[in-house]
């Protein structure tokens, strides 16, 4: 079966929350993060620089994640696993660009964000960060769609 890209492009902006793993030094851990995204291609979010998983990527900028219907069931479940890369955004223009983004999408963020530039300095207690979509699975029973293996997105 084909990637049904339409469907997931669907499925990712549709929702704005990710769980997302990282690793170090053979351990894992998972956080949960509210993102925003223009294509489906590109997720922001912002996180605390000294949160373990923004410290973590740093070092290890390989991510996975799972976007899935919180209201799911073991017989109607529906979700998209990914994999990807984390950089913290250093481009005024980006950080502009997810601040109005992240704006849009969760009412009353706009008045908590710091100025862009406070955003991009490397004391920064909050940032801006990208995950890279690289390659995707999908579950979406009621769409009879069933993609077990990851596949390049």
């Amino acid at each position: 079966m084909d990637l049904p890209r339409d469907r997931i492009r669907e499925f990712i902006k549709s929702h704005c929350v990710l769980v997302m793993a990282v690793a170090q030094n053979n351990n894992p851990y998972a956080s949960t993060i509210f993102y925003t995204t223009p294509d489906a291609h590109n997720l922001y979010f912002k996180s605390r620089t000294g949160s373990n998983h923004s410290r973590i990527i740093g070092s290890n900028p390989r991510v996975a994640g799972a976007i899935y219907d919180h209201d799911s069931t073991y017989k109607q479940k529906a979700g998209v696993q990914l994999l990807g890369t984390v950089e913290r955004l250093a481009s005024l223009r980006e950080v502009v660009t997810a601040i109005t983004l992240y704006s849009e999408q969760f009412e009353g963020a706009g008045e908590k964000l710091k100025s862009p530039e406070a955003l991009i300095r490397s004391s920064a207690e909050s940032a801006f960060y990208r995950l890279t979509v690289t390659h995707v699975k999908i579950v979406d029973v009621a769409r009879d769609l069933l993609i077990n293996d990851y596949q390049s997105w």
